[in-house]
């Protein structure tokens, strides 16, 4: 399975947490944690099962912490012309990161 995340720094989704924090939580062990239940997820730890837009700055974050969201639930055109963001296709079967700037 091949999952196409879209990471936008700096802003988070509210609500829709799948479950607790889970320390370290990263697009090598989303899928394999959560399964297709989980259509983003951010840099703090939450796993989250929708993307409520708009989305909002965080007063957690660092300055490089934000979230990953599924880029087939959101349309990307969408997104880009809003926040700053970077595309990234994991494919969990082999557990390799494509970086696409």
């Amino acid at each position: 399975m091949t999952t196409q995340w879209v990471f936008i720094r700096g802003f988070d989704s509210i609500g829709h947490d799948i479950g607790p924090r889970v320390d370290k939580l990263s697009v090598d062990n989303v899928a394999r944690i959560y399964g297709e239940r989980a259509r983003a997820f951010n840099t703090l730890g939450f796993a989250k099962t929708h993307v409520v837009l708009p989305l909002v700055r965080s007063a957690y974050y660092g300055p490089n912490d934000g979230i990953y969201i599924d880029a087939s639930i959101i349309p990307e055109r969408a997104i880009q012309e809003t926040y700053d963001i970077f595309s990234l296709t994991v494919d969990e079967k082999d557990e390799k990161e494509d970086v696409k700037l």
